[in-house]
């Protein structure tokens, strides 16, 4: 089993799955001892020569001694049970954050958001029941039989036998049902996945949706879907009926022979009165925690199933990323030596054996036509991909030798449509600088033309505009301003490179000129790569480049009024 396998999921647990199968261990244990203690009692009733009544005190304290004892382990059961599962969710979400964090944003953009919140959400709840409720029951189940047998066998050995005998026959049904119970399973999750993704895909483009005319279609879509995951819902019910009905009728079925066997061995006198009862109130408790782990049967598949997908994920091949050695940057000049990169062995290459040498201190204008790779650029330079083959220097050592943390601290990259999370202004911009006072940054909002200089109205004024709320994704926020904002957070990490990426491609002609003028007023001595479609973003570039035919080109040193270099 590979590290991150179905059983290493629930590490951290295995405790409390211990202490939780032994208090329903002592909870069984303790209704065992209940039935001897009013057998004894029976048994007194059934002897005249016996003054019971003077007895009933001392049986009614024993009985409640032993209820109480019943009633805390359940309660300690409960609790442990609660342990487990909240250990379970919290270490594998967490651990599928982490994975996300290692495989970077080039998975992230080419994996599914609908299957990694299946994973992370609902296969997780789904291994929630596995560990604490059904590993716990299952320990349970394979112990309480031999207890039963032991009590039993000296009181009447076949009935012992036979109900012992009986007891591996359910388990054996459930293995024989568990194959279909996979089939169905694994059909439940993909048409899940599958609905999951397309819902969202078309909640996320609904207006695009809308101004085509094509949301009728993509309904009809959904709803074939929606039926598939229907058909497989219910062919998991009948799964599920099928394998309680199975259960029951065994269960039951040998139940009813245990208590067949008791009335013979009373009728015949081989048992007692107080014998028989408890042969009658044990015949039916040999299969109910087995009735009970197969009640939690389909649970346990479903887990085992979302297991195997949430193991798939994290045994994900991770970029191979080891530091060779402590050594850290000094200068900030970045150097391509023939530096080759696809992504795909099917696709053209985007940088083909290309050299450059970028000195530190400069602007950088960066050109191309559209799909030729300029967006790759910044992400090769952040170490969201390697290389194919060649190098990529920063201050001297290779970018695959930096650490990440040390490399985004030393550049970083703001989007056409950077990331605004629900929060305030002051949440957003501690993204860069945890411990950041108001003062900074304020200083790097006015940097970014977010305190209204003249050319845009201020979303911060003073301090306390710092505290305003952000909504989901910005939503309260025009895009100019989520975009200075971004860029607000880029200015107060201060790095040594800025890699502005269509920075102004989505907002408005007076937002762009702000977004410009902050741009060219960095200090002299940072990096700067401006990469646009917009002639009007790279003028004032101290060198212009494009991107031609996989390799990068130095078209000139500015550009002229009429947007021709020279």
């Amino acid at each position: 089993m590979s590290k991150n396998g179905l059983l290493n999921l629930g590490r951290g647990s295995a405790k409390w799955i211990c202490f939780s199968s032994v208090m329903l261990f002592i909870n069984g244990v303790a209704y065992i001892v209940v039935i001897r203690l009013i057998a004894a009692f029976i048994g007194l009733l059934s002897t005249e020569a016996v003054e019971y009544f003077s007895l009933l005190p001392k049986f009614l304290f024993l009985l409640t001694a032993v209820m109480f004892v019943k009633a805390v382990a359940s309660k300690l059961e409960s609790s442990f049970s609660y342990r487990i599962t909240a250990k379970v969710k919290y270490n594998i979400r967490e651990r599928i954050f982490n994975k996300i964090k290692r495989l970077g944003p080039a998975w992230v953009d080419s994996s599914g958001t609908a299957e990694l919140i299946a994973n992370a959400l609902d296969g997780v709840e789904a291994l929630e029941i596995l560990f604490g409720r059904f590993m716990p029951q299952l320990i349970y189940s394979l112990i309480i039989p031999s207890v039963l047998f032991f009590v039993t066998f000296g009181i009447y050995p076949a009935f012992a036998l036979v109900m012992l005998s009986a007891v591996p026959i359910i388990p054996l049904s459930m293995m024989l049902i568990s194959k279909w119970a996979k089939r169905s399973m694994k059909g439940f999750w993909n048409d899940y996945q599958g609905l999951s993704s397309l819902f969202l895909e078309n909640l996320q483009g609904i207006v695009t949706l809308k101004l085509f005319n094509k949301s009728e279609k993509r309904m009809k879509e959904m709803e074939s879907k929606a039926w598939g995951f229907r058909n497989s819902t219910m062919e998991l019910l009948r799964m599920q009926l099928a394998s309680i009905s199975v259960m029951d009728t065994l269960v039951y079925g040998f139940a009813g022979a245990g208590i067949f066997l008791a009335v013979y061995g009373f009728h015949v006198g081989i048992v007692s009165l107080q014998e028989f009862f408890i042969l009658l109130m044990l015949s039916v408790e040999f299969f109910l925690p087995i009735r009970k782990l197969g009640s939690l049967f389909h649970a346990g598949v479903n887990g085992i199933q979302a297991g195997r997908k949430v193991a798939a994920f994290l045994n994900t091949q991770e970029p191979l990323r080891v530091p060779m050695s402590a050594k850290l940057p000094e200068g900030s000049d970045i150097v391509f030596e023939n530096v080759s990169f696809y992504y795909d062995t099917a696709l053209p290459a985007v940088l083909t054996d290309t050299s450059c040498r970028f000195p530190s201190g400069g602007i950088y204008g960066i050109a191309g036509a559209s799909g030729c790779g300029k967006s790759t650029l910044g992400r090769l330079l952040l170490g969201f991909f390697d290389p194919v083959s060649g190098s990529i220097s920063f201050g001297g050592v290779p970018v695959t030798d930096i650490p990440l943390e040390q490399l985004r601290r030393r550049i970083t990259l703001v989007e056409a449509r950077s990331r605004i999370f629900n929060g305030t202004i002051e949440d957003n911009l501690k993204l860069a600088v945890p411990d950041a006072d108001d003062n900074r940054m304020l200083s790097a909002c006015r940097a970014a033309g977010l305190c209204g200089t003249g050319k845009a109205r201020g979303l911060v004024a003073d301090s306390g505009d710092l505290r305003k709320e952000t909504g989901e994704s910005g939503s309260k926020l025009s895009g100019g301003e989520r975009q200075r904002l971004a860029i607000a957070r880029a200015v107060l990490l201060n790095p040594d490179v800025f890699v502005f990426d269509e920075a102004a491609g989505s907002v408005d002609s007076e937002s762009e000129e702000i977004i410009r003028d902050t741009i060219y007023n960095l200090p002299a001595s940072k990096t700067v790569f401006i990469i646009s479609h917009r002639r009007s973003m790279l003028h004032g570039a101290d060198r212009l480049l494009t991107i031609d035919d996989g390799k990068i080109v130095e078209c000139g040193r500015s550009l002229t009024a009429a947007g021709e270099y020279k």
